[in-house]
């Protein structure tokens, strides 16, 4: 089976695309902060980079402007949660891939969010780059999130993203260890699987080429008379 890391933040160069393929990846989603927008992408016929933007709204009513505004320019559009009226706007918004966001307080995903997510085909993210980056009580309060969230995401059955969410080489995982992460946040691995397939990028690359022109309708070849 083909893997694809959805969310990897770390600078995209040789060194990251040898390390991915050491991980048993076959891909890998290359996600720049909104504000770094104009830099090069980097792209390798070796391995499948996909690229992807994280957007950080400041408030509800900026989700759908800027995920819109964006939309055309990448293949994987993720917005950053937290708080209830963004997580909302995120899964209400038919251009958001990814809603993501970790913090000792939670990132707030309750029934709602869960329902609308698989309404809207919005991917819940769990990145374990939060946890590995973080120590003792707070360690163990977004553990505790991500369970609650897990739990909310497994009962509605919403599409995940389970990723390394790495900002260096080095956080870099294999598919086989997020697995084991999703198993002991509680997340089937049918779920975990299909949000690692990368199947959103293949979906979204045939919607940015023209090929299909909106949900449910592609365009077909040419009518012979």
């Amino acid at each position: 089976m083909r893997f694809h890391d959805m969310l990897v933040r770390a600078r995209p160069d040789g060194g990251l695309l040898e390390r991915v393929r050491e991980m048993g990846w076959s891909g890998f989603c290359s996600v720049i902060d909104s504000d770094k927008i104009g830099k090069e992408g980097f792209r390798s016929s070796e391995i499948d980079v996909s690229r992807g933007i994280l957007l950080e709204p400041k408030r509800a009513s900026d989700v759908f402007r800027l995920a819109r505004k964006h939309r055309k320019d990448f293949e994987i559009v993720c917005v950053r949660g937290g708080s209830p009226d963004i997580n909302r706007a995120a899964v209400e918004t038919p251009e958001v891939d990814i809603l993501t966001g970790h913090s000792p307080e939670g990132i707030g995903i309750n029934h709602v969010i869960a329902r609308l997510a698989r309404e809207n085909n919005v991917m819940i993210c769990f990145e374990f780059g939060g946890l590995l980056s973080s120590y003792k009580k707070s360690r163990s309060w977004i553990f505790s999130s991500m369970s609650q969230a897990a739990r909310e995401v497994k009962r509605h059955k919403s599409p995940v993203c389970i990723t390394s969410g790495a900002q260096s080489l080095w956080e870099v995982r294999s598919p086989s260890d997020l697995l084991s992460f999703s198993r002991l946040l509680g997340i089937p691995d049918r779920a975990a699987k299909e949000g690692m397939s990368g199947l959103v990028v293949e979906r979204n690359r045939e919607i940015l080429s023209g090929k299909i022109i909106g949900r449910g309708v592609e365009l077909a070849g040419p009518v012979k008379p």
